[in-house]
């Protein structure tokens, strides 16, 4: 998995993970956001990896389309 920090303002960053591609070729990202030093973001982007790769798979959460979640939530 692929990973990187976004600097967002003073001491904000924001992490970010590529998930992958759904089939119609859109790029979902596992995103979440800092604040503190750069060390602990990039700690803390290494943490979100290890996790987005224990938990998400892509190809089952991808398959369920946000119509059919909002009436599963409904």
């Amino acid at each position: 998995m692929r990973g990187h920090l976004e600097a967002r303002g003073n001491g904000t960053w924001r992490r970010k993970v590529f998930l992958g591609q759904d089939s119609n070729g859109r790029q979902w990202y596992l995103t979440r956001t800092i604040h503190g030093s750069k060390r602990a973001a990039d700690t803390q982007l290494c943490q979100l990896i290890l996790e987005a790769s224990l938990t998400h798979d892509v190809t089952s959460e991808l398959s369920v389309t946000w119509r059919q979640n909002g009436w599963n939530w409904w």
